[in-house]
């Protein structure tokens, strides 16, 4: 499905192209980012969401996308020094309010974790929704 996506994507692009001026310049600062957004971003983060996937463990997977904005904010100040408006910050604590009650706490065996590959599979735990 993901090769799909971005055959799509790909097609598209090509026949907007011609019509849309595109001029660059290699420089480290470009190179910098492109590597970082290309390999990290896309690669890593695929093959950091498969894992999770293989490991059975649906219900945090899909917690995660909810942290992606509040990440994305932090760094965005970490890195870039730019400030959210107080209401979007109100935002960014209702994205944690809605993960926090499923992150599993203690060491409950009937409770799988986010990182723990495929044990919860071969201990038989199934994940209710």
């Amino acid at each position: 499905m993901l090769l799909l996506q971005y055959l799509v994507t790909l097609v598209l692009y090509l026949c907007i192209a011609p019509f849309q001026p595109f001029h660059f310049e290699t420089s480290v600062a470009f190179l910098i980012p492109l590597l970082y957004l290309g390999l990290v971003i896309s690669v890593g983060a695929q093959l950091l969401l498969y894992r999770l996937i293989r490991g059975g463990n649906l219900v945090n997977v899909t917690s995660l996308f909810y942290l992606v904005p509040v990440v994305t904010v932090i760094l965005d100040y970490l890195i870039l020094g730019n400030a959210m408006p107080l209401l979007a910050l109100g935002g960014d604590g209702r994205h944690c309010g809605w993960v926090a009650p499923g992150v599993p706490k203690g060491d409950n065996p009937d409770c799988p974790r986010i990182f723990s590959g495929t044990a919860d599979m071969r201990r038989g735990v199934r994940i209710r929704s």
